[in-house]
Parts: structure tokens; C-alpha cells; sequence
């Protein structure tokens, strides 16, 4: 169970990292990259399974878990998280290995495949962050609102996480991962919700980490992204992953989707235009001017233009499952990366 798992420390040339690690020698190489409010031990669990296959390290990112706490600028942010990673891989005598990044892990992962392609056996993706960025687009071509990075990062991190994670509230982040993280009708393990409410709690506070600075705007919904923080690391000004389309060499890229999904979606829940439209957030100007953002479809395009350009892509939508697919559906999450890194 969870309370088994300890992490290493590795001291890289950029910073001290925590991971866990499953050392399989002569096994292909797989790193596995947490998402946002959270840490490495989402993915022990996966870990766990595939650990007879893979040799695997699964790391906390700067800002999370028990890694050094650098301060975290939206404007370099995904590029220190994809170097990070890249000194880790150093640290480990990792020459090329895969990667999957959940959620914000996507895009840091994608990343990674756009600076260190070299590095790169192959892509995998769950609920991956939005290509453009999470919030403040329009279109599935990421075309930014105006003004730029408006209603997007830490403008629209959610206030309650934000005061559960300041004062140290289990019931309510516990109440978070069960509802929003996977499904409500999925029902976990109790140590390992406790584990993940450990996780969650880690996550480094401020403007410097979680959920960053904000801008005041006199636009709808009067807040836009600033340039400090974790949160604003995915403001559509600082992640913008079109150039993933045009890596070499190619590498083959697996992505898996909740067809349950209440965070990455066409019809997002965390989306502000979303809120708006459904009426929680009062003044939302209309479809014309702040539509949904079409966050799946977003990806899927990018995938879509890489697999024209010759490249490898398998999608896969998995039913009964929200956000933390690999939590929800580990036996087929593990047996299609299984199958994905055996082809």
C-alpha cells in the first residue's frame, strides 16, 4: 500500500529532486509525470503494475511534493519543468527513455518531446493539459481572448482548493479528489486517498508556486493570468505546444482520455466560460465574445497534424473514467501502454 513507497533524492545539476524509482535493469525506460495540485504518488499506483515490465521513476515537479522549491515563473515555467526532468534523466544514466504526463504533466511532457526529442522513445499523454494552454482560448487553433491571458491560470484556480490547501483542509480535498480528480461513482482505496490528500497537501503556496499572481483586468471576468507561479505556467501566453507537430524524429505518441472528464473537455467544468454560461458566474458575455474552450478537440487537431506529418498516434477515450484514467482504469491503462511500448 501507499505507506510502503518511499522516494529517493537525487541532487541533479539543476536541482534536488524527489522520485520514486523501480530500478528493472535491461527493461525499457519510462518516467511518469504527476499533474497539477498533486504530486508523484498519484502515479505509485500505476508504478506498482507496470513495474514488472519497465525500469520507472516517477518525480515530483519543482513546486510539488518534496522536490527543492524553486520559485516557479509562468513565463519559463514549462521549459525549467522539461530541463528539470532532462537533468534527472542525466542524474540517472538515462540516455533515451518514454514519458506520460496526466493533466498539466502533459504538457510538460510535450515539452520535453519539442526540446529534447532526441531523449524521447515515445509520448504518452492522459488528459493532457490543453496545447494552448488551459483557458483564455477560443478556437481549436488556441486563437487567444483578448486580453491576452484573460480568464486563464491562476485567475480561475479555484478558491476553495486554494484555502483547503492553506488550511491544511483534509475533508474538503479529500471531497476534491473523489469528485473532481476521478468520478464520484469511483470509490478508492482509503490509504491511497489518504496518500494522495499527503500529495495534494505538499504542493508549494504563493505567488512564487500555487496558484501564482493575478492581474486585474476591467474585461470579463476581470482577472488575467500573471507571470509568477504554477498556474500561470499554463496561461496561453506561456504554454503553447504547436510546434510538437513538426519534432524529429518522430517518436510515437499515445493519448488517453475520460470520456468523464470534468477538467479536460470540450465542455470543461474548470473552464470560467463554462461557469459562465451555466449561469455560476455572474456577467459572461456571451458564446461570441468567451465561447468554451475546445480543450480536447484542441489536442486532438495537434495530434491529428502530427500523424499527417508522418508520426505515430494512437487515441484512445476510456469509459468510465474522469480525469485520473490511470486511477480509475489501471488494468487498461497499463496493458495499452504495455501493448503501445511492445510495438
Amino acid at each position: 500500500m501507499a505507506k510502503t513507497y518511499t522516494q529517493n533524492h537525487y541532487q541533479t545539476d539543476r536541482l534536488n529532486i524527489a522520485a520514486y524509482r523501480h530500478e528493472n535493469p535491461g527493461k525499457p525506460k519510462l518516467m511518469l509525470v504527476h499533474g497539477n495540485a498533486s504530486s508523484s504518488i498519484f502515479y505509485v499506483p500505476l508504478m506498482e503494475r507496470l513495474k514488472e515490465n519497465f525500469d520507472l521513476v516517477v518525480p515530483d515537479l519543482r513546486g510539488f511534493g518534496q522536490t527543492e522549491a524553486l520559485p516557479v515563473s509562468a513565463v519559463t515555467g514549462m521549459k525549467d519543468w522539461s530541463d528539470d526532468l532532462a537533468s534527472l534523466a542525466d542524474t540517472l544514466g538515462w540516455d533515451k527513455f518514454a514519458i506520460m504526463g496526466w493533466s498539466l504533466g502533459g504538457a510538460v511532457a510535450e515539452k520535453l518531446a519539442i526540446d529534447h526529442t532526441n531523449r524521447l522513445t515515445a509520448l504518452l499523454l492522459e488528459a493532457p493539459c490543453p496545447p494552448y494552454g488551459f483557458g483564455g482560448t477560443r478556437d481549436v487553433d488556441g486563437t487567444l481572448l483578448e486580453p491576452a491571458n484573460i480568464g486563464s491560470g491562476a485567475a480561475t484556480a479555484s478558491k476553495a482548493l486554494c484555502k483547503a490547501m492553506q488550511d491544511q483542509d483534509r475533508d474538503l480535498i479529500r471531497t476534491v479528489i473523489q469528485n473532481v480528480y476521478v468520478q464520484p461513482s469511483f470509490k478508492m482505496d482509503p490509504e491511497w486517498l489518504e496518500a494522495f490528500v499527503d500529495g495534494v497537501l505538499q504542493t508549494k503556496l504563493g505567488e512564487d508556486w500555487y496558484p501564482g499572481n493575478v492581474i486585474e483586468s476591467d474585461v470579463w471576468p476581470y482577472a488575467i493570468a500573471g507571470d509568477k507561479g504554477i498556474c500561470n505556467t499554463m496561461a496561453p501566453l506561456y504554454c503553447n505546444m504547436k510546434d510538437l507537430p513538426d519534432i524529429q524524429p518522430q517518436i510515437p505518441i499515445l493519448c488517453f482520455f475520460g470520456n468523464n472528464d470534468v477538467i479536460v473537455s470540450d465542455y470543461s467544468g474548470s473552464d470560467i466560460n463554462v461557469s459562465g454560461a451555466r449561469g455560476l458566474v455572474a456577467g459572461w458575455p456571451g458564446p461570441e465574445i468567451c465561447p468554451p474552450q475546445p480543450m480536447m478537440s484542441q489536442t486532438l487537431k495537434l495530434l491529428d497534424t502530427y500523424e499527417k506529418n508522418g508520426g505515430k498516434v494512437k487515441v484512445i477515450h476510456v469509459d468510465n473514467a474522469g480525469h485520473g484514467i490511470h486511477l480509475e482504469q489501471e488494468e487498461q491503462v497499463a496493458r495499452a501502454i504495455e501493448d503501445f511500448l511492445k510495438a
